[in-house]
């Protein structure tokens, strides 16, 4: 699984599909590194360090999946409703394919930030 979000991940980097400025050999090497880094950090369950790891490839890239991922880590750390506010960002750049989970997860979300209250 980390391989292929690794692949997409480069891809996009390569050739991004948003406005991203020119990034150099070095950047996109960090950028792949930490994002890697990260995946393996959020799969031991250190989700803060992930965090960490893929706001810098976010700030490095601008590739919208890593919004996705920063919402997942959070959800894990039951910040709900920050994971909801990246959710949402998200779901500008998300593909008519995913869009339906996408929205119930969002969904979810709220309603667990409604009964947490």
């Amino acid at each position: 699984m980390r391989i292929i979000f690794t692949i997409l991940l480069l891809g996009a980097i390569l050739f991004p599909s948003n406005l991203v400025s020119a990034q150099s050999d070095q950047e996109i090497e960090r950028a792949i590194e930490l994002f890697e880094n990260g995946a393996i950090l959020y799969d031991e369950g250190q989700y803060e360090q992930a965090i960490s790891a893929w706001e810098e490839v976010y700030r490095l890239s601008g590739e919208p999946l890593i919004i996705y991922n920063l919402a997942n880590a959070h959800e894990r750390l039951n910040n709900l409703e920050r994971a909801l506010e990246l959710y949402n960002a998200y779901s500008a750049h998300v593909t008519s394919d995913d869009r339906g989970t996408l929205e119930r997860r969002i969904r979810n979300l709220e309603r667990r930030i409604r009964e947490a209250q």
